[in-house]
């Protein structure tokens, strides 16, 4: 079976254009003609496809989980080490194993996703707007679910996103909470699956409600549904005492001091190559 998928990702990536390098590893072009090395590997019921993304980036990690919302499924943003040791922004998607047989069509959209998004890394929007909501029937069985842990569900362009809350961040107040907050889940993003960490604007008032969310198809089967609250709450469960903690500046202070948490910067990976 492995090497049935296996074929299935190399099928897919052929598709959507990827040049195959070594095993695992692909390499898609940027809008500036740059190539951006993509890769690609089973892990346990899942596809994780992630990149390395070249700075500089932005200077505010709590940016940057600002603007993680409004990034298109199922890409997120995430922090971690590179090879070369440096920590590093990378971009992030898992797609389910049992969907083999949609992946070329999922692939295409990961690729298109992360062209989107490596044009943000380096600037990040401060908004906190993403995809508008859409009017959409929620079915009855995700609206129990949902609400019987306590968090929201709202249609969007293409699906349904579930939002788990952690936390209430009030907007410029306490700025190394904030940074310290938004550097831990981007971490954590990079170790869980199929959820991103997110800052969602509440309307109305100067406030950002901090948690993770994942995304249903409109009409989600049983497996589906399931797969997505048990990712949202393996999350929650590995973050929600953290985030209360960071709450408190003295410890994110020292939370920030004691943490590799200024990403790398290199030359800009959105000029336009220079002719030789």
């Amino acid at each position: 079976m492995t090497e049935g998928i296996n074929q299935s990702v190399r099928e897919a990536m052929a598709k959507c254009g990827w040049s195959a390098g070594k095993p695992g590893c692909w390499t898609t072009k940027l809008m500036n003609g740059k190539a951006l090395p993509v890769s690609a590997r089973l892990d346990d019921e899942w596809l994780r496809v992630d990149a390395e993304v070249p700075g500089p980036f932005a200077d505010s990690w709590w940016r940057m989980l600002v603007s993680s919302r409004s990034l298109p499924p199922p890409v997120r943003f995430a922090a971690a080490y590179a090879d070369s040791g440096a920590m590093c922004v990378w971009l992030v998607a898992d797609l389910a194993a049992q969907n083999s047989g949609e992946w070329s069509s999922q692939v295409a959209e990961v690729g298109r996703a992360f062209l989107e998004a490596s044009s943000r890394v380096h600037a990040p929007s401060f908004d906190g707007n993403d995809a508008p909501q859409v009017e959409a029937a929620v079915p009855e069985a995700v609206i129990e679910a949902v609400r019987g842990a306590g968090w929201t569900c709202a249609g969007h362009a293409g699906g349904l996103r579930v939002f788990a809350p952690l936390l209430r961040r009030v907007r410029f107040q306490a700025e190394e909470c904030g940074e310290a907050s938004a550097y831990f889940l981007l971490r954590t993003a990079h170790r869980v699956r199929a959820v991103r960490a997110v800052a969602r604007e509440e309307s109305g008032v100067a406030e950002f409600v901090v948690g993770w969310e994942t995304w249903l198809r409109l009409n989600p089967d049983a497996e589906e549904l399931e797969r997505g609250l048990a990712a949202l709450t393996v999350a929650c469960r590995h973050s929600r005492r953290e985030l209360a903690a960071l709450s408190d500046p003295a410890l994110a202070r020292r939370y920030l001091s004691q943490q590799d948490a200024t990403p790398m910067r290199r030359a800009s990976f959105t000029e336009a190559p220079t002719s030789r």
